[in-house]
């Protein structure tokens, strides 16, 4: 079968989306000898190995320098140029409809396909955000995510990444539930419980101690809702801050992430912004710390839930419906917007000694190995399998 899915997210620095691509590229291509697989990276298609995967997860994490024109840099300087996106979807587009017949199922992993085509391809719609809390996003995404949206009833198979994200969908745009495939994303196996011989020189780098400080990890990004946690923060007394820190992992998304609210708690060092983290730093940083803040007012999935769990933490996260889908018992659960509840869990944990002496690790470790890629990409062959034999691709 061949098989061609969306990379273009891998040509940035890797967030979410990125990473889901990655890992079920990375499994498709080392234990799917049945499937001729190829990346469509917004301008080309080209087959698509473990080579290349490797070469691009080695880019992304600085280990081998990135080519004379850093997509990574250029895209950070004009994603959020309206016209310059818009543009750059008009050119992906018609090099999209060029080779996708060559495909027996293309799967879109960001959301749509550059142009319609129910008879090839199999959108993956991560969640509804842009629908439910659409001033989180730039107009010009929601509008354009809106119009593709119009075409979702045509295509005979959708996959996404929870119940929670499935029944939205069908809710939202009326699409019948059992059209619905649900591919939990995996675990990526660098985060883990077990201390490692270079996780002093992280902390040692950035002035930390293992168990006192909290971890915010994600996009920065309205939508993540930063700016709740660290009003809550800010009613700590002050020594309490500086003793228990909070560490801000994440690259720079659009519009008001909260950090602006946040320069005195800068200025006195309770909050240290560390930016976009390598997976080994990040990991370090994870199983060090006394857990992860995670305080987003609505997502599909949310991946540092299950980095934080894998590590051996019980993180702390917003009362939404999917946090308790894929946390279960292992987390607690604040309002998400209330800085009075924020300030009680910060507390809470603060006071709680089973965050020093790892309390919590087995069977947070337990719930965090729920969540593994080789079963993601085997659930999505048997989706492509399906949509093969809708579209009478299958051979």
């Amino acid at each position: 079968m061949k098989v061609c899915i969306e990379i273009s997210t891998l040509q940035a620095r890797f967030a979410g989306i990125a990473y889901y691509g990655w890992f079920l590229a990375d499994e498709l291509a080392r234990n799917a000898p049945d499937i001729e697989l190829s990346g469509f990276d917004g301008l080309t298609y080209a087959p698509l190995d473990s080579a290349k995967l490797n070469h691009l997860r080695a880019v992304n994490d600085g280990k081998i320098s990135p080519p004379r024109i850093d997509k990574a840099r250029l895209y950070g300087r004009v994603r959020n140029i309206g016209l310059v996106r818009g543009a750059y979807r008009t050119v992906k587009a018609m090099r999209f409809r060029q080779g996708v017949d060559g495909c027996d199922v293309f799967h879109a992993l960001n959301f749509l396909p550059p142009s319609p085509r129910p008879d090839r391809v199999v959108p993956l719609l991560h969640d509804m955000s842009h629908e439910r809390f659409p001033e989180t996003h730039p107009a010009e995404r929601v509008a354009w995510m809106r119009r593709g949206a119009r075409h979702l009833n045509a295509y005979p198979v959708l996959n996404t990444i929870t119940q929670f994200s499935a029944d939205e969908i069908a809710e939202i745009y009326d699409i019948e539930r059992d059209r619905l495939r649900i591919t939990n994303p995996g675990r990526n196996p660098i985060y883990d419980a077990t201390p490692l011989p270079g996780d002093q020189a992280v902390l040692s780098a950035n002035r930390l101690t293992p168990a006192s400080y909290f971890l915010a990890v994600g996009t920065l990004e309205p939508r993540k809702n930063l700016k709740t946690v660290l009003g809550a923060f800010r009613s700590l007394p002050a020594k309490l801050r500086r003793d228990h820190p909070i560490v801000v992992i994440g690259q720079l998304g659009w519009g008001d992430a909260g950090l602006a609210a946040g320069a005195e708690l800068i200025a006195e060092g309770s909050l240290r912004v560390l930016g976009y983290q390598p997976d080994d730093h990040l990991a370090a940083l994870y199983r060090q710390s006394r857990t992860l803040l995670f305080p987003s007012i609505y997502e599909g999935f949310g991946m540092p839930t299950v980095e934080a769990l894998a590590s051996g933490k019980r993180p702390i996260l917003s009362d939404i419906p999917v946090m308790h889908e894929i946390a279960g018992a292992e987390a607690d659960f604040v309002e998400a917007k209330s800085v009075e509840a924020w300030a009680v869990a910060l507390r809470e944990a603060i006071d709680d000694s089973r965050h020093d002496d790892g309390g919590y690790m087995e069977s947070a470790c337990a719930r965090g190995r729920l969540y593994d890629w080789r079963r993601n990409a085997a659930e999505t062959r048997t989706i492509y399998a399906e949509a093969a034999a809708s579209f009478g691709t299958a051979s």
